[in-house]
């Protein structure tokens, strides 16, 4: 199952990420993830096998 959407297990307030929210990516492949995040001046491109990644979502559902 791929997931569709992410939840935030580690706060990181200057890219107004919080945890418990839940993010859901506008772009996905197998190496990263596009997220748009109100409140941030910037979309985020996140890489899947980085360690932001690793240390601040988990994915939560999709198809």
């Amino acid at each position: 199952m791929k997931p569709k959407s992410y939840t935030v297990i580690q706060s990181d307030p200057g890219n107004k990420l919080f945890e418990g929210q839940t993010v859901t990516p506008y772009f996905e492949d197998e190496k990263e993830i596009i997220i748009t995040v109100p409140g941030a001046y910037y979309d985020h491109h996140i890489l899947k096998d980085g360690s932001y990644f690793a240390a601040h979502l988990k994915p939560t559902g999709g198809k």
